[in-house]
């Protein structure tokens, strides 16, 4: 990471958004070539470290590596799985095992199918066990996949999209049984029951194209105080040409099964569409704040993040607040929530200049228990290349948050770096 130059600090005190310098980051990829992004991060709460999870994109490779809540590592970078690995996955920790599991979609069954596999990770970040293959069939794409640990249960729950392809000899989609599904696993990571289908998925050929109305970007967390899965994601509803998008949440029972309805969370008419979404739990309230990214179809190329409140059922408990827009491209939030001071940080990307595509920044803001924006935006990574991708955890603790990005380092090599965040 690089000190944020002084024009560019002047720029940003004008547009109402804090800087700081970045020393304090550091390289969690190490040594490692290629296109290391998309990083994860789980926090283990027994022993006060963090599994940090990424991919190297061109290689198809999952990497791990542990950090200590200063941001050292006792050693270097693991090599998760000998499984292709696609741009999709996510990690939890086992508070009852002291261990993690880790999931992600693979590339193994060829381009034209993709499945969902599971690996357990020791505390000291190497695997334990065998890979096992959650699903997978052929012509289907299973991808996109979260997980969470239910801590009263000792049991994990994996949440991904199933969506079928439009083939020479017919296909494999089908509008009755592809869409939202979640599989239960015990603590040893096997198998409980078959996959449930959630939500189904809608298809519609327009000129010769298969239009998927799936659902895409994941987050599914646990709340511990009444026994409840939530899932966020985006869900396309129309074949426009910006394939507009609803942010939806669905809350679970503990054994699986909906808790009422589903509930729109953006107010997006048609003619634009939301994505990119996330959303933290207040652990105190347990009221919900999510985040999404709002683009404009008449202005294809300009973006904005929203945030909005919503009760404990996933109910819109505010009107959706602005959090960032400056003209340009901006999205790809990620949200996290401290408890002892009960705010929110969201963490997401945005272009400075329309003429540098490449150049986005990566921004933090501060957001009270209540949904509002709390101080100026501050700069987490400034340089002129790619910051994006980010994870974020806050830590009671060490009472900071720990973000994990990925920044384009040279042409062709993407690093994975850490930085932690003061409360406010």
């Amino acid at each position: 990471m690089r000190v944020i130059a002084g024009c560019l600090a002047v720029w940003l005190l004008s547009m109402g958004i804090a800087y700081a310098e970045d020393e304090a980051a550091f390289l969690v990829s190490g040594g490692l070539s290629g296109q290391n992004g998309h990083p994860r991060v789980a926090l283990n709460t027994t022993d006060n470290q963090y599994l940090i999870v990424w991919g190297d994109r061109l290689a198809h490779k999952l990497y791990g590596r542990i950090a200590s809540a200063t941001g050292t590592f006792a050693k270097g970078p693991k090599l998760l799985t000998q499984k292709a690995v696609g741009t999709h996955y996510g990690v939890a920790f086992n508070s009852t095992a002291n261990e993690y599991l880790v999931v992600w979609e693979s590339y193994s069954t060829g381009l034209s199918s993709q499945s969902i596999y599971v690996q357990r990770i020791k505390k000291d970040g190497s695997p334990v066990g065998t890979t096992l293959k959650l699903a997978g069939e052929s012509k289907k794409l299973n991808w996109m996949p979260d997980v969470v640990y239910n801590a009263i249960d000792d049991v994990y729950l994996v949440v991904w999209s199933k969506e079928g392809l439009l083939t020479k000899d017919g296909g494999n989609y089908s509008d009755t049984t592809d869409g939202l599904y979640t599989r239960f696993l015990d603590a040893d990571a096997k198998p409980i029951g078959s996959e449930a289908l959630l939500a189904k998925m809608a298809y519609q050929l327009k000129d010769d194209w298969l239009i998927h109305l799936g659902f895409q970007g994941f987050h599914i967390r646990w709340q511990a105080y009444n026994n409840r899965y939530a899932i966020l994601t985006n869900h396309v509803i129309s074949t426009a040409e910006s394939k507009n998008q609803d942010v939806e949440f669905y809350g679970l029972k503990d054994d699986g099964s909906l808790a009422g309805k589903m509930v729109k969370t953006n107010q997006t008419t048609l003619g634009a569409r939301s994505g990119a979404s996330c959303f933290a739990e207040n652990l105190t309230t347990h009221q919900w704040l999510a985040g999404w990214d709002d683009i404009e179809k008449k202005q294809r190329v300009e973006g904005r993040v929203t945030s909005r409140l919503l009760g404990s059922a996933g109910n819109p408990a505010a009107k959706p607040v602005s959090v960032f827009y400056n003209g340009y491209t901006a999205g790809t939030p990620v949200a996290a929530f401290d408890i002892d001071k009960g705010h929110f940080l969201m963490v997401y990307e945005a272009q400075q200049k329309p003429e540098e595509e490449t150049n986005f920044d990566l921004f933090a803001q501060f957001m009270t228990s209540a949904g509002a924006l709390s101080g100026k935006s501050i700069v987490i990574a400034s340089a002129k290349t790619h910051d994006a991708e980010a994870d974020v955890v806050y830590n009671a603790v060490a009472k900071n948050y720990l973000v994990v990005y990925s920044q384009l380092v040279s042409k062709t090599s993407y690093k994975v770096y850490g930085t932690f965040v003061t409360p406010q």
